[in-house]
């Protein structure tokens, strides 16, 4: 009643064969790997449990990267294979705490997650004296794992009416890179804190309040790579507000501030907008006029952090639209 668990073994085997034709050259790889898995899970109390997961994967070097040929068609940018390279393993573990009270409807959760790879398959650059030119292959070295959490806590309260959240996100992440021979070391540390206010009144007002801010490093262990640090605020509003009993009046609104990426990326305004009318029998049918992305600011921001560089994109997406659509449920409860 109290203890679940499960332990496994996996065998995996893999061939990995092909042949480059103009070149005449034929690659072939054979791994027999054995992969473990494990899962624990102990129930203090109905309210109360603890879980606890593991499990390993083989991640295989693909047909391009073990190819010992260079590919030329970027002269200032050659890659060449390397068919010594092993299949990565991974180890992922993953720890989770759930508990609840349901007369008083708090809710506390946690959860830690660690990544740690073997044999990590990573580029090794090596640039030309006195030019631009790279020459890119790949070997496999270790040191490579991250680490993050997640938690959160709820309270209802004015008979839930109301109910205030908070919850926030670590997060640590080690890479290894070779650059003419040296081995480059790269940390990120990010940390994300939030509040989130949900109102919920019967037939009147559904709707949450959220706010967030998010920080995170970047640091190298090679001089020539310069630090980064950037930082997040956002604020938003989500919800429904009910008329008459059967008219809706639906909003999402966000604002985002960035800081420390590149000056193209601002502070996007996000707003959307519905009016819903609901009638026949029942409230099976409805039609909703929609308008999404009022303000034509409906855009995406990454940054992604590699070996040696950090690389932040701004993707536009689906921007102002408004759709006009009819809905009817075929439904029959007790029938």
């Amino acid at each position: 009643e109290k203890i679940n668990s499960t332990v496994g073994l996996f065998a995996q085997p893999s061939v990995l064969s092909g042949t480059d034709f103009s070149r005449g050259i034929s690659t072939y790889q054979k791994n027999f790997n054995w992969v473990p898995s494990l899962r624990f899970a102990y129930a203090f109390s109905r309210e109360k449990r603890l879980t606890l997961n593991y499990r390993g994967s083989n991640n295989l070097p693909d047909f391009r990267q073990l190819q010992p040929v260079t590919d030329n068609s970027n002269l200032q940018n050659t890659v060449t294979g390397n068919p010594n390279l092993k299949p990565e393993f991974a180890h992922q573990t993953n720890l989770e705490y759930r508990q609840t009270n349901v007369r008083s409807g708090t809710a506390w959760y946690g959860r830690l997650r660690y990544n740690q790879v073997q044999d990590k398959i990573v580029t090794s650059k090596n640039i030309v004296a006195d030019s631009i030119k790279q020459e890119i292959s790949y070997v496999n070295t270790d040191g490579f794992y991250n680490a993050s959490g997640d938690y959160s806590f709820s309270l209802p309260f004015s008979e839930r009416k109301f109910v205030l959240a908070y919850f926030g996100r670590p997060s640590y992440s080690k890479n290894i890179a070779l650059t003419n021979n040296e081995r480059i070391i790269g940390e990120n540390i990010g940390l994300t804190q939030g509040l989130k206010l949900r109102i919920d009144i019967a037939d009147v007002l559904d709707s949450e309040i959220k706010t967030s801010y998010s920080y995170s490093t970047a640091t190298f262990s090679a001089a020539s790579i310069e630090d980064r640090s950037s930082n997040q605020l956002n604020i938003g509003l989500d919800g429904r507000n009910y008329f008459f009993k059967d008219l809706t009046l639906g909003y999402n609104f966000s604002k985002t501030f960035n800081n420390g990426y590149n000056a193209s990326i601002g502070n996007p305004t996000f707003l959307s907008l519905y009016m819903e009318h609901r009638f026949l029998k029942g409230n099976k049918g409805s039609v909703r006029l929609q308008g999404f992305d009022l303000f034509g600011q409906n855009t995406g921001i990454q940054r992604d952090i590699f070996d040696n560089e950090i690389v932040d994109r701004q993707s536009n997406r689906l921007s102002t639209y408004f759709l006009l659509s009819f809905n009817y449920r075929f439904q029959n409860f007790g029938g």
